[in-house]
């Protein structure tokens, strides 16, 4: 909740305020003030200087009504609201290949899978109002993490995706799609979208990957496709009784494919040679996907004046019953 202040010009009316208060405590300090007292009819009237308590205390009193006034000419307000009664935003699809050659280390210090986790969850704190889900692939796919708003549990499903988690290894591109869709088959987003990366080339046709992408079409989902891995040869670990060495072996991205995925879906296909791109990549994905929705905001704002004028009421009542019981009279 914010107070505001609809009409702030009246606070302009303070001034006169403080030269009126200054008049009376210094200009008309000398004035003589009766006071008559009817409970005792032996006294006679007396007069007192004005700055007998009585007056410095009526004095104080009408100060505090006339700010009061001042702060109800200024229309305060509370202002409540600002927030989502409904987030509605870009429902979204990690899809990360974790075959053995994402353990390749041609993005030093990082491993390729390394890499792309970390560019994954930099992309997921700059998309506070999505959904987001994982999906993992290698010689089969399966959910990692479904479509969530809960951004801490999916960093942490990100955390844990590890190579080979798989029974066998293999690159089904197609099978990441088909699982992607599915997690999206029920989403009304009024934009859907997967992201997939992947090292290497589709070498399981239980599922195409251009009919994967033609379902994608259908559906109206849009897929961004990332080649990750340098040109050439890569370093990759390699376990041999002398323990783990490093062997350099050929990068093979099936380029085309990724292209014509990312062409028939609307989507885009770049290419990540170090985490640098990775996350250039990723960051302009995160531009290109901004609905343009502000989703149904509330805002409730109440006029607080009344309480002011109440309550300098209140205060013009308590002068008048403490001159009413005292028969006083103050000039």
């Amino acid at each position: 909740m914010t107070i505001v202040f609809a009409n702030p010009l009246a606070f302009l009316l303070v001034i006169p305020l403080i030269l009126w208060v200054y008049f009376e405590l210094k200009v008309n300090q000398h004035r003589e003030i009766p006071i008559k007292i009817t409970s005792f009819k032996h006294l006679m009237y007396y007069k007192l200087k004005s700055n007998f308590y009585w007056n410095k205390i009526f004095l104080f009193l009408r100060t505090i009504v006339f700010l009061l006034l001042i702060l109800a000419f200024s229309r305060p307000q509370s202002v409540s609201g600002g927030e989502r009664s409904e987030t509605e935003g870009v429902d979204i699809i990690l899809v990360i290949d974790v075959s053995g050659s994402m353990l390749a280390l041609d993005f030093e210090p990082k491993n390729r899978l390394e890499a792309a986790k970390e560019a994954a969850k930099q992309f997921v704190d700059n998309r506070k109002n999505d959904r987001i889900g994982l999906v993992v692939f290698s010689k089969e796919a399966y959910t990692q993490c479904p479509l969530t708003i809960d951004h801490t549990v999916l960093k942490k499903m990100i955390d844990l995706t590890r190579v080979r988690e798989l029974e066998e290894d293999g690159t089904a591109i197609g099978a990441g799609l088909i699982v992607a869709l599915n997690r999206l088959q029920a989403s009304k987003s009024p934009s859907k979208v997967i992201i997939l990366l992947t090292d290497g080339v589709n070498n399981q046709m239980v599922f195409s990957p251009l009919d994967a992408a033609e379902k994608a079409k259908e559906m109206k989902v849009k897929v961004y496709t990332v080649g990750v891995g340098k040109k050439g040869m890569a370093p990759y670990p390699v376990q041999t009784p002398f323990g783990t060495q490093m062997q350099m072996v050929p990068v093979e991205i099936d380029e085309e494919l990724l292209q014509a995925i990312a062409d028939k879906t609307g989507g885009t296909y770049n290419r990540a040679t170090d985490q640098k791109s990775l996350r250039t990549i990723y960051a302009k994905i995160d531009q290109m996907e901004r609905y343009k929705i502000e989703g149904v905001k509330w805002r409730r704002i109440e006029d607080l004046f009344h309480w002011f004028v109440l309550s300098s009421l209140l205060l013009l009542g308590i002068e008048y019953t403490i001159k009413h019981i005292l028969n006083l009279t103050v000039q």
